[in-house]
């Protein structure tokens, strides 16, 4: 067997988990994928390009199927993984998992097809599909999940990365909207109301084009939180020439949605989300930002 890791892969999880852990992990791929191979009986095609936390490799079963062979860096993040795919599956919201090994974490699940990521168009049929989704992966009728963690949890690690960023200097001014961003979020946390289980982090990175052009969602955090979350996580950092303004207003017409909370979670992630280094969406995330107040957006969610 002979299968190329991406570039991409190896400096992820070399950043990610420093170099002894995450070479460690990297030497134990190909035993590892051989090992799955045999086990569910799968032929491997190629590793898929892309990938942070984890080994994607595409492969066809015994009858023929195209399959997607997941190998995660950790056991307890494949597992809750694939408890959410299968539950979103449920509604055509996520691929379907094929089968899984508790104890590592790993798990095969289908191939979607064109499986396409869904870079935005900047056009409202974005937002349109986004709703769609969002309104699939929040159906009543899906299967319950327990023990999950609040999105504060999950919202502490992206204010980590944010501090860790915001030491350059040239991140002052968002170094001083840091304070106003996180009392909104935790305003927002505080009056949420219902609380949901979202997918928390459903960028346009973790979104495939699927039959028909609907959309389906991978790679979640998934934790239980506010579902305006969801969608401004996806409307603040994207790349498009839609303003967050131009996306809030496509998005309010969602009946899951509501427009200030939305609005005010936009504002929080165009904080935290806010690299430099982008300029395509860091001049968009200021332009969004500059002239808002984080306390009169407080203020708006109680009326």
């Amino acid at each position: 067997m002979n299968l190329q890791l991406s570039d991409r892969l190896v400096k992820a999880i070399l950043f990610a988990r420093g170099e002894a852990e995450g070479r460690l992990w990297l030497r134990s791929l190909p035993r590892r994928i051989s090992h799955y191979a045999r086990r569910w009986n799968l032929a491997p095609i190629e590793i898929a390009e892309g990938g942070a936390m984890s080994c994607c490799v595409f492969c066809i079963t015994i009858d023929q199927r195209e399959v997607v062979l997941k190998i995660p860096f950790d056991a307890v993040s494949g597992r809750l993984e694939s408890r959410s795919l299968a539950r979103w599956s449920e509604a055509g919201a996520s691929p379907q998992v094929l089968a899984c090994a508790p104890g590592s974490g790993v798990f095969l699940m289908s191939r979607v097809r064109p499986g396409t990521t869904a870079f935005p168009t900047g056009h409202a049929d974005d937002s349109e599909r986004l709703c769609d989704l969002i309104a699939r992966m929040s159906s009543p009728h899906l299967r319950p999940m327990r023990s999950l963690k609040p999105l504060d949890a999950v919202n502490g690690m992206r204010l980590e990365w944010a501090v860790d960023r915001f030491k350059d200097p040239g991140y002052q001014e968002q170094l001083d909207q840091l304070s106003g961003a996180m009392a909104l979020a935790a305003t927002l946390l505080s009056t949420t109301d219902p609380v949901q289980i979202i997918h928390r982090d459903l960028q346009a990175k973790n979104i495939i084009v699927g039959p028909e052009g609907r959309w389906e969602a991978i790679d979640p955090f998934t934790c239980r939180g506010d579902v305006n979350a969801e969608a401004a996580l996806w409307a603040a950092p994207l790349d498009s020439s839609c303003s967050i303004e131009e996306r809030i207003a496509q998005l309010a017409r969602c009946p899951a949605l509501q427009e200030d909370r939305l609005r005010a979670w936009c504002y929080v992630y165009a904080v935290l989300e806010y690299r430099a280094y982008i300029p395509s969406t860091a001049d968009r995330m200021r332009a969004f930002t500059i002239p808002l107040d984080p306390g009169d957006l407080s203020a708006s969610l109680g009326r």
